[in-house]
């Protein structure tokens, strides 16, 4: 029991065991994983792209209160030219 508590702690055994579980288990998980992960990125893409528009119109409305400040500058210091 004392050799089988060495190898466990060593790391060997542990790494051993994990991939003797990984073969048996993944090619029963692979028919539910495959569509899981398709759903997953498919969500992160619109995720993504609905981020990108957001970022788009908050970029927009900032740019036409840019726009109008200047305006409202350019206005102003006609204004006191003619005075």
């Amino acid at each position: 029991m004392a050799l089988l508590d060495d190898a466990l702690e060593g790391g060997l055994g542990t790494g051993l065991i994990v991939a003797a579980v990984a073969g048996v288990a993944l090619p029963v998980l692979r028919p539910v994983l495959k569509p899981v992960t398709r759903s997953l990125f498919t969500a992160g893409v619109v995720a993504y792209d609905m981020g990108r528009q957001a970022i788009a119109r908050a970029a927009e409305a900032a740019s036409d209160m840019v726009a109008e400040a200047r305006s409202e500058i350019e206005a102003s210091r006609r204004e006191e030219a003619r005075r």
